[in-house]
C-alpha cells in the first residue's frame, strides 16, 4: 500500500514540477534461456546465446531475448541480469557436481534493488537429476542446500525478506519432470509467489527460438498487473538506426593492399562505407611474401572518404593466447602508430583469427566502443562462398533482424582468396539497394548504436498537450557518439508531428502507423507535440525540379506536393522540368542544371522543395569524376539557394532507389552535401515506401508499368502524409 501511495504522489508531483517519473527496474535470476553474451552481470557467468552461430539458433541479437523485449515494451529499465547457463537452484549440478559457485542461491543476493525479479529456473535441475530432498521451510543445514525441495525455499524465504518491495515472480519451463514442477509450485504458494507456467514454446536445441522468445514475452505481458500493462509506452528505440530491419558491416583484415586497390572503389562506387583492420608493423610492405599491404598514404585516402580504419593489432598474434603484457603492447603500438600517422586511433578492435577470451577482451576494449566477436567469413578458397550462398546469409539477416559482420582477407592474395571476384562486387551492390531495409555502416558505428539503444533510459511524461521525452545514457559520449533513433507510436496518424530538442526542430520521419526521429541521446529533452493546423496557411510553397516535381505526362495538381499545398491553404508554384538534372547540361529541351536556373524560384517563397537525382544518377553512373562535379555543383545550388533566400525553409526530397548502378553513389551525395549545408532530406530511397524495382508495384502506382520515375495519381495519394510530416519540420 506504501508504494502504491508513494508512486501516484511520484506521478502527481511529476506532472506539476515538470519531472519525469522513473521507470520500473527488473533483475532477473536465470539459467542459459536468460543470457547473452555481454549482458549479464557478472561478465564471468557462462552464457549459452551469444551474437554469433556458436550454437544451433536463430537468437544472435539481445534484443531477441524475451527479457530484453518484456523490458522494452513495457516501459521498464533492466537493473541486472544474473543469469548463468546451466546453473541450478541448488548446490547440485550435472553428475553431481558442486555448483556451490553458479547455483541460484549462491547468485540471489547479486540482483541490486529492482522493483521486478524474474526467476527463471529449475530447467537445470530437471535435467541434471538433482536429489529432491524433503519440504523444508526454516533451519536449512549445508547438506540440504544441495537439495531440491530445501534449496527453493531457503531462496524464495531469502528473496522475500531481501527485496521486501519487489514484485517476484517465478518462471517454470516446459517439458520437466513432474516431480520438480510440483516442487516449484508447492514453494511458490507457500512464499505468496507468482509461479508463471510458461505453455509450449518453439526450442531449438532445447532453448527457446526466436519464436519462443516472443512466446515468453507475450505470455508475461499478459499477466503482469494492469498498473504495470499500463505504463506500456508509445516510445521506444529501433533495432537499428531509421528503422530499418537488419545491419550488416563490412570488414576487412589484415590491411591488403587489395583492400586500397580494388575494394574501397567498388565500395565508393556504391557509396557503402568498409571497415578496414590494419596491422601496423606490416604497413607499407609490399614485398610482403603473404600479401602487399596498404601505405599509410593509401589509409589516410581511405579514411578521407568515410572508411574506418581499425585496430588489428600491432603484429597479429591470436590474443587468445597471450598474457595480458603482450595484448595491451599489441593494442597500444597500433594505436599509437595510427596516431602519429593518421591523426586518430581507433573505436574498436578486429581480432586476428577471431581469438580472444574475456582477458583479451578487456583489455582491448579500453577506451573503444567494443571489439569483433563473431564474424561470417566472406570468401571463396576457403569458406566457398557463392553467390547463393551470400544471399542467404543476408536475407537470413533480414529476417531475424540481426546485426551482421562479414570478414574478408583478400582478393586476389592472401587467404580465402576469389575465384570469381564478381560475386563480392556483386554483392556490394545487392547492399546498395537493400538499404531500405539493411543499414550498412563501419564497425563502430553500429557497435556504439546498439550498446547506446541497449543502455539507454528513457522517462516519458506529459506537459500539458506536448509529450516530453528524457534520455539517459551514461555512456562515454566521445566513444559512443551518434544519434538514437525514437520510434513514436499510438499518435493520431492524421495529424503531423513536431519534435525539438536542444531548442532546434528534429526531422519527424511518418511510417503509416507510427513515427521516427532521431534524437541526441545526451541531449535535454525532447518534446513533442501536433503540429499547428494552419502552421502552413498562407505560406507560399515552390518546388524545383526534374519530372518527378513536373509529373511528366500528367498534370501537376496530381503530385503528393500540390496536395499538401491545397489541403493547407498555400500559394503553390511548381518549376519542374522535365529531364533536367541538378548538375549536368543536357539537350535544350530539357532546361539549363538547377544548378544555374534554381534563380527562377520567387523571391517571396517560404518554403522550396529541391526534388531532383534520377537523371543526374544515370549521366554519373560509376564514374568518378563526374560524381564530383555533382558534388560541386549541388554544393554550388544549395550556397545559392543560401544566399538568394535566407528566410525561406529548404528541404531535399532523393529520388527512389531505381536498381541502376548510378543510383547509390547520387544518392549518397546527395546526403553528404545536403548534410553539409544543413539541409533537411525527406529520403524517398529509404522512407517512402516507393518500391521502383517491383514490377507489381509499378504496375499499381507508376503511370507505366516499365516506369521508374513517375507515379500516377493513386501513388502519389501514397506520400500526402509522409510529404506533409516533413514540410511542417522544416
Amino acid at each position: 500500500m506504501y508504494r502504491s501511495i508513494l508512486s501516484i504522489l511520484l506521478v502527481v508531483f511529476g506532472f506539476v514540477t515538470g519531472l519525469a517519473q522513473t521507470p520500473k527496474s527488473v533483475s532477473i535470476l536465470g539459467d542459459s534461456y536468460s543470457t547473452f553474451e555481454g549482458y549479464v552481470w557478472p561478465a564471468t557467468n557462462a552464457v549459452w546465446y551469444t551474437p554469433g552461430p556458436y550454437h544451433d539458433t536463430d537468437v544472435v541479437s539481445v534484443d531477441q531475448t524475451w527479457w530484453d523485449q518484456l523490458v522494452r515494451e513495457s516501459g521498464y529499465r533492466l537493473c541486472v541480469n544474473n543469469s548463468f547457463s546451466g546453473s541450478t537452484v541448488c548446490d547440485t549440478g550435472y553428475n553431481g557436481e558442486d555448483y556451490s559457485d553458479r547455483s541460484f542461491i549462491a547468485r540471489m543476493d547479486k540482483l541490486g534493488n529492482p522493483d521486478i525479479i524474474f526467476i527463471y529456473g529449475a530447467t537445470n535441475d530437471s535435467w541434471a537429476n538433482v536429489p529432491l530432498g524433503e519440504y523444508k521451510y526454516e533451519g536449512w543445514s549445508k547438506e540440504e542446500l544441495y537439495q531440491f525441495r530445501p534449496a527453493m525455499a531457503y531462496m524464495l524465504h531469502y528473496m522475500t525478506e531481501r527485496y521486501a518491495d519487489a514484485d517476484i515472480y517465478f518462471l517454470l519451463n516446459t517439458d520437466l519432470k513432474e516431480e520438480i514442477k510440483e516442487a516449484v509450485r508447492t514453494v511458490c504458494s507457500r512464499y505468496e509467489i507468482d509461479c508463471v507456467e510458461i505453455a509450449d514454446m518453439d526450442k531449438k536445441s532445447g532453448h527457446p527460438s526466436i519464436k519462443g522468445m516472443r512466446q515468453i514475452c507475450e505470455q508475461l505481458k499478459g499477466i503482469l498487473p494492469a498498473e504495470a500493462s499500463a505504463q506500456s509506452p508509445t516510445v521506444s528505440v529501433t533495432r537499428f538506426a531509421g528503422d530499418r530491419q537488419a545491419a550488416l558491416s563490412l570488414t576487412f583484415d589484415d590491411g591488403l593492399q587489395e583492400h586500397y586497390t580494388l575494394v574501397a572503389p567498388h565500395l565508393d562506387r556504391y557509396a557503402l562505407k568498409g571497415t578496414f583492420g590494419i596491422n601496423g608493423k606490416y604497413m607499407g610492405d609490399i614485398d610482403d611474401h603473404y600479401a602487399p599491404r596498404m601505405t599509410w598514404d593509401e589509409c589516410r585516402q581511405m579514411a578521407r572518404d568515410g572508411h574506418e580504419i581499425n585496430n588489428h593489432t600491432w603484429s597479429h598474434p591470436n590474443l587468445h593466447d597471450q598474457d595480458s603484457i603482450t595484448i595491451v603492447r599489441e593494442i597500444a603500438m597500433n594505436d599509437s602508430a595510427m596516431m602519429a600517422e593518421l591523426g586518430f586511433t581507433s573505436r574498436s578492435v578486429l581480432y586476428p583469427f577471431n581469438g580472444y577470451n574475456d582477458l583479451a577482451r578487456r583489455l582491448s576494449e579500453r577506451g573503444k566502443v567494443g571489439s569483433r566477436l563473431y564474424q561470417f567469413a566472406l570468401g571463396q578458397r576457403n569458406s566457398g562462398c557463392t553467390p547463393k550462398s551470400i544471399d542467404k546469409y543476408l536475407d537470413g539477416l533480414i529476417e531475424k533482424g540481426a546485426w551482421g559482420i562479414t570478414m574478408t582477407h583478400g582478393i586476389y592474395t592472401a587467404w580465402d582468396q576469389w575465384d570469381e571476384p564478381w560475386a563480392l562486387w556483386d554483392f556490394f551492390r545487392d547492399l546498395a539497394f537493400r538499404q531500405d531495409s539493411v543499414w550498412v555502416d563501419t564497425f563502430s558505428a553500429i557497435q556504439a548504436y546498439t550498446k547506446a539503444r541497449d543502455a539507454v533510459g528513457l522517462t516519458t511524461r506529459r506537459h500539458g498537450d506536448t509529450l516530453v521525452i528524457s534520455p539517459s545514457l551514461s555512456l562515454d559520449s566521445a566513444i559512443f557518439r551518434g544519434p538514437l533513433t525514437l520510434r513514436i507510436a499510438g499518435t493520431d496518424r492524421n495529424r503531423p508531428l513536431r519534435a525539438t530538442q536542444d531548442g532546434r526542430k528534429l526531422q519527424v520521419s511518418f511510417r503509416d502507423d507510427y513515427s521516427t526521429v532521431d534524437i541526441d541521446p545526451y541531449g535535454s529533452p525532447i518534446e513533442v507535440s501536433y503540429a499547428a493546423d494552419d502552421a502552413l496557411r498562407g505560406k507560399k510553397l515552390c518546388v524545383i525540379g526534374d519530372s518527378y516535381v513536373y509529373n511528366h505526362a500528367r498534370p501537376a495538381s496530381e503530385t503528393w506536393h500540390a496536395k499538401v499545398a491545397a489541403k493547407h491553404g498555400m500559394a503553390y508554384e511548381n518549376l519542374g522540368r522535365n529531364g533536367n538534372s541538378i548538375a549536368f547540361e543536357r539537350d535544350g529541351r530539357w532546361g539549363a542544371p538547377m544548378y544555374q536556373r534554381y534563380t527562377v524560384i520567387p523571391k517571396d517563397a517560404d518554403y522550396i522543395l529541391l526534388i531532383a537525382g534520377h537523371n543526374d544518377a544515370y549521366i554519373v553512373n560509376e564514374d568518378i569524376a563526374r560524381q564530383e562535379v555533382l558534388r560541386q555543383r549541388l554544393d554550388e545550388l544549395l550556397g545559392g539557394l543560401e544566399r538568394e533566400y535566407p528566410h525561406a525553409k529548404i528541404g531535399w526530397v532523393t529520388p527512389w532507389n531505381v536498381a541502376y548502378k548510378g543510383f547509390p553513389a547520387t544518392l549518397g551525395i546527395i546526403r553528404e552535401v545536403c548534410r553539409a549545408h544543413g539541409v533537411k532530406v525527406l529520403d524517398a530511397a529509404r522512407t517512402s515506401g516507393i518500391r521502383p524495382n517491383d514490377p507489381a508495384f509499378r504496375a499499381r502506382y507508376f503511370q507505366r508499368g516499365d516506369d521508374t520515375a513517375h507515379l500516377n495519381n493513386a501513388g502519389h495519394d501514397l506520400l500526402v502524409r509522409w510529404g506533409e510530416q516533413f514540410l511542417m519540420g522544416l
